[in-house]
């Protein structure tokens, strides 16, 4: 295994410290300590120009992983299911593999929904390329469906748009409030959001 470099190192920590201080509370001096860098050198200013470069760095790398894994968008694999997908297998896999990739993403979301309010393009290159190719590719999943008569017809944009902002809300509201919403564990409300998908798009 190649050993990580300097910069990624730096990333990493600044991603961890980013997510449990904030942004403004943390200083560069924190992001050279914690990576084993003299506190005061400026060492990190030889990688990055600015802490706000280094911010846009660490929103490239989640970006990055999620489309190198290929487990979200569903845009960047072609994995939704097709025309012929059952739904609730389609509903069932979408729900697992957004639910595990956003498990596996805690200090995205609390910087995603504490810090990038202050920087609009970054939030922006979240939305273009993670959020809206999912929402896309369900619109036109639902879309495909309808046309093949295999579910009544609906405004596929919106509906996407209610099955995946349920879906995502589910654990944004777990990492930033501490617990699951309602008390119900995971398992629980994916299985509840299969049957309840799965019952308005078959009625």
């Amino acid at each position: 295994m190649p050993e990580t470099s300097t910069r990624q190192r730096i990333i990493a920590a600044a991603s961890r410290l980013f997510a449990e201080r904030g942004y403004a509370k943390t200083s560069v001096a924190d992001i050279q300590t914690a990576v084993g860098l003299t506190g005061g050198s400026g060492a990190l200013y030889k990688h990055f120009r600015s802490k706000e470069e280094l911010l846009r760095a660490v929103v490239d790398e989640h970006v990055a992983h999620y489309q190198t894994e290929k487990t979200l968008p569903f845009a960047a694999s072609g994995e939704v299911g097709g025309p012929d997908g059952d739904v609730p297998a389609v509903l069932e896999r979408l729900g697992r593999v957004v639910l595990a990739r956003l498990d596996l993403s805690v200090e995205n979301i609390r910087i995603t929904f504490r810090e990038l309010d202050q920087f609009p393009e970054l939030l922006e290159i979240l939305h273009a390329r993670l959020m809206r190719p999912l929402y896309a590719e369900v619109a036109d999943w639902l879309a495909q469906q309808a046309a093949a008569g295999r579910v009544p017809a609906v405004d596929a944009q919106a509906t996407s748009a209610v099955l995946v902002g349920s879906l995502t809300y589910y654990p944004i509201y777990r990492v930033l409030l501490g617990e699951p919403e309602a008390g119900v564990d995971q398992d629980r409300f994916l299985k509840a959001w299969v049957a309840v998908g799965t019952a308005a798009l078959t009625a």
